[in-house]
């Protein structure tokens, strides 16, 4: 804290909050998700040299015919799916330039999970859900039976089983 003057720096205190880094054994890539800068990027593992980058900071466009995407809101998990597909968990938070800062709007957020196409334009999301409340917090895994599992919330987390056509199998509530 403190070194960083950047801005950035006015929203969460450290600049670049990575929520996660997933390492892709067979393409030697390692993807980090920072979730202040609203990027993910794609590292070569041995060397650390920036490959690619998606969302505010990307290299790579990331597109959306309904315009309901844009840049990758406050990014929590960002996973290789297979077949140039990712998906990502993010709070899906408003952020501007204001006064001289970014700020995030955190009264409109309502967490979502997403699952984004890599082709040879850039990223377009695919298959979108939005949580069933304004919740901050959460994940979720894409199975192998191409269904997933997602959690949205904090104490209770609400549970969500369902498949890629948006039908959902299950619900729950997780508590204490």
């Amino acid at each position: 804290y403190g070194l960083y003057q950047g801005p950035w720096a006015s929203i969460w205190g450290d600049y670049s909050h990575l929520n996660s880094v997933t390492l892709d054994p067979v393409r030697q890539i390692v993807y980090t998700c920072s979730r202040s800068l609203d990027t993910v990027f794609a590292l070569q593992r041995y060397t650390g040299k920036v490959l690619w980058a998606v969302g505010r900071l990307g290299t790579v466009p990331l597109t959306d015919d309904d315009h309901d995407f844009g840049v990758l809101s406050k990014p929590h998990i960002f996973h290789p799916a297979g077949n140039d597909r990712y998906y990502t968990f993010d709070n899906h938070y408003t952020t501007a330039y204001v006064n001289g800062t970014w700020q995030a709007n955190m009264s409109v957020n309502q967490s979502r999970i997403v699952l984004m196409q890599r082709g040879a334009n850039g990223f377009r999301p695919i298959f979108r859900y939005n949580g069933p409340n304004r919740f901050a917090g959460g994940g979720w895994v894409l199975l192998p039976n191409h269904t997933f599992l997602a959690a949205f919330g904090e104490t209770p987390y609400t549970i969500i089983e369902g498949t890629l056509n948006r039908e959902v199998t299950l619900t729950g509530l997780v508590r204490d």
